[in-house]
């Protein structure tokens, strides 16, 4: 197994990266696997169209295979312009704190892959894409964030029976993403025949 063209590191770097190992069998799965990984050293680069050809030169008799990465860099690319799309609640600024690409920065694959993981650990959006589009160049990429909000609020009301109070009446609400500021807030009150209490939180 090995490397030409335009390496960005030592191919010795690159060969730890990979599943492809010298002496097993064969398995186009596992190339695949290995140029979307090389891709990926790339593009964390800033190289986001960088190619990787997998260059395979057989000996039927001896059953073997040499393989060669031949590895083709292409240029830079920076982030232009971030457009964000689907929050009718959440302010803008609460999804882009959460993203880990920014505007003017160097392309970034992981970048875009933690984004789309961290907008979904906020617990406010059902779906969250992101995608790339052309910019003013070539070398400028585009991103657009569409999200699709879920309901982020929840409303609970009991009662009960106290020798102290008599009848005891509560209710709660709780707002995970309170005027779309991605704040939790919550109101909760216990209404009883001699006490009441009140809870605020943000």
């Amino acid at each position: 197994i090995g490397f030409k063209g335009e390496l960005l590191e030592p191919a010795e770097e690159l060969r730890r990266k990979i599943k492809s190992e010298p002496g097993e069998l064969f398995s186009r799965a596992i190339l695949r696997t290995d140029i979307f990984t090389l891709t990926d050293v790339y593009a964390d680069k800033g190289y986001a169209f960088a190619n990787v050809n997998p260059l395979t030169k057989a000996d039927t008799e001896k059953k073997l295979v040499d393989l060669t990465f031949d590895m083709e860099k292409g240029e830079l690319v920076y982030f232009e312009r971030i457009n964000i799309s689907g929050n009718t609640k959440t302010r803008d600024k609460v999804v882009r704190r959460e993203l880990r690409v920014d505007e003017g920065a160097l392309y970034s694959s992981t970048g875009m892959k933690r984004s789309k993981q961290q907008l979904m650990n906020t617990g406010f959006y059902e779906e969250a894409t992101l995608a790339t589009a052309k910019g003013s160049t070539a070398s400028k990429l585009n991103v657009d964030v569409n999200v699709k909000e879920k309901p982020t609020g929840t409303f609970s009301i009991g009662g009960g029976y106290s020798s102290l109070d008599g009848i005891i009446g509560q209710g709660s609400v709780q707002q995970a993403n309170f005027l779309g500021l991605g704040l939790k807030a919550n109101l909760s009150g216990s209404l009883g025949g001699n006490s009441q209490t009140y809870s605020v939180g943000i």
